[in-house]
């Protein structure tokens, strides 16, 4: 899926799309905040969620930045050819 096609359906729509086709990948947690990082065709989605009321609080899809920059160090990027 590319992002605008993603953008352009309604949010029920958006968190259906995130929910069947996404692709859990890591999270890091901070300030009462979990922060779930999901795959979802040419980009990415985060998800917020309120670690005291246990609920989604917002999400945000972005391909590259300082969004992506936090999840990074998470991942061995060495990787062999």
């Amino acid at each position: 899926m590319k992002p605008y096609s993603y953008l352009t359906l309604d949010e029920t729509a958006q968190w259906k799309q995130l929910w069947d086709l996404g692709t859990y990948l890591t999270h890091i947690e901070g300030d009462g905040y979990k922060y779930a990082l999901y795959a979802l065709g040419e980009f990415y989605v985060e998800v917020k969620y309120n670690l005291t009321d246990n609920r989604i609080v917002s999400k945000k899809q972005f391909r590259k930045g300082k969004t992506l920059h936090r999840y990074l160090s998470l991942f061995d990027l060495n990787i062999p050819i």
